[in-house]
């Protein structure tokens, strides 16, 4: 309705739209000319276009606008995370904290009113940081498949899992599942990011082990040892085994990882062994025989058809008057020249004392008869032979002729006529060598 008064008019507005006020002068002498004026009269503003601007946003500035309408006022605001400077229809944020925010544009027309408030949700995102270690075995064996991951899982990450040796490995977001294939250290690393950078990788250092942990190669050491001695017994070894020695019997093993000490105690043939194990288990025995030998006891001589023997059936040395025999080596000797023999033996636990003397071809050119004797006898002894004594005993080992000691003859005689007749036994003692020659005297 329209209330006026003189050249004033008071006007309430009910009807949006494009509206015309006229105006006629008059006075006594008619009207005027008529005046207009058209007024457009605004409803309640309406609810702005959607806010145009990314919904998802790194810790920057961003802008943000609605369509502008003409005559409308637009107020911004920020509900939180940033600070928003606005400028009619487009404003500009600067985002500061991480999360979820709103962004509200009123309308408002030049009456002052108010319209609907458009609203848009806005997810800030700051560069990924892992506060968590990769978790899972630090040591598996080869052929083995293990699962690994992180606490931390956020849906708008990307994680990217790689590891390196040949390994293999399948991703699901903050997990992920590895099959070991390769034997050694191997490093599985972890990348985080999401569109506003990448966090710093992670890596997870995991050893992994031969699953059939066997020795290589063969057992070194001494073989023939000497009872009561030490041997060192040695394998190739692998930092990553452990290893474990054994005797069967004959001795004490000291390990000493892949090398052992053997305190051998018994003589015989033994077995040692060794194993290696690790993680995964425990691989075949390897064994190598040890024959263990005692100290060679003083060898003694016997004269057997042609050939002297020693009693020790080992590595000999023959000497003949003291003096070495050449390539006399063996535990028998075939003598040819007289003289007085001699041998030592020799194993692995050493060198024997000289054996008892043996003499051989030293008896040629004595004599002693005649045989059967009646009251004297002669003893003739070889002209090389410098010192002699020469006695008689009977079967009861007495000494029935007194001792005849040399006189720088080789030729004596012997007085006999004492003796009974019967069996004597005359003892010839000389540098070299003692004799006895049985002797009959008769009636």
């Amino acid at each position: 309705g329209i209330s006026a008064l003189g050249n004033v008019a008071n006007i309430n507005w009910i009807t949006s739209g494009i509206h015309t006020i006229t105006a006629v002068p008059s006075n006594d002498c008619g009207n005027g000319n008529t005046i207009t004026q058209q007024i457009t009269v605004r409803n309640v503003p309406t609810q702005p276009s959607p806010i145009q601007g990314v919904d998802t946003v790194c810790t920057v500035a961003e802008a943000y606008s609605v369509v502008l309408e003409p005559g409308i006022i637009y107020n911004w605001s920020l509900g939180s995370g940033g600070v928003i400077t606005a400028n009619g229809n487009t404003a500009t944020i600067i985002w500061t904290d991480e999360g979820t925010h709103t962004i509200i544009v009123t309308p408002q027309d030049i009456c002052g009113t108010l319209g609907t408030p458009i609203t848009q949700t806005v997810t800030v995102q700051i560069s990924p940081i892992l506060t968590t270690d990769i978790s899972g075995a630090a040591q598996v064996c080869d052929g083995e498949i293990d699962n690994y991951f992180v606490a931390t899982g956020v849906t708008d990450w990307i994680y990217t899992w790689t590891i390196d040796n040949g390994n293999t490995v399948l991703t699901n977001g903050n997990q992920a599942t590895v099959d070991f294939n390769t034997i050694g250290n191997t490093i599985l690393s972890l990348s985080v990011s999401n569109q506003c950078g990448t966090a710093p990788t992670k890596t997870f250092n995991v050893l992994v082990e031969d699953n059939s942990p066997n020795v290589v190669g063969a057992i070194s050491g001494d073989t023939l040892v000497c009872r009561n001695s030490d041997a060192i017994y040695t394998i190739s070894g692998n930092s990553d085994f452990d290893y474990t020695w054994i005797v069967n019997d004959g001795g004490i093993v000291s390990p000493l990882n892949n090398s052992s000490i053997v305190t051998w105690q018994n003589a015989g043939t033994y077995q040692v062994g060794v194993s290696a194990s690790n993680f995964c288990g425990t691989g075949d025995t390897i064994f190598t025989n040890v024959t263990v030998e005692n100290p060679l006891q003083r060898p003694q001589i016997t004269f057997v058809n042609d050939t002297l023997f020693s009693s020790n059936q080992a590595l000999s040395q023959w000497y003949r008057d003291g003096n070495e025999i050449e390539n006399a080596t063996n535990f028998s000797f075939r003598p040819v020249d007289q003289g007085l023999y001699t041998v030592e033996s020799e194993n692995i636990c050493g060198v024997t004392s000289l054996s008892n003397e043996f003499t051989f071809g030293l008896e040629g050119g004595l004599f002693l008869y005649p045989n059967p004797g009646r009251y004297y006898i002669t003893l003739r002894i070889p002209p090389y032979l410098t010192w002699y004594s020469v006695d008689a005993i009977d079967q009861l080992g007495r000494v029935v002729v007194a001792p005849i000691q040399y006189d720088g003859s080789n030729e004596i005689l012997i007085d006999v006529r004492d003796l009974t007749a019967g069996v004597y036994w005359f003892r010839i003692d000389t540098e070299i060598i003692l004799l006895y020659r049985k002797v009959v005297i008769i009636d």
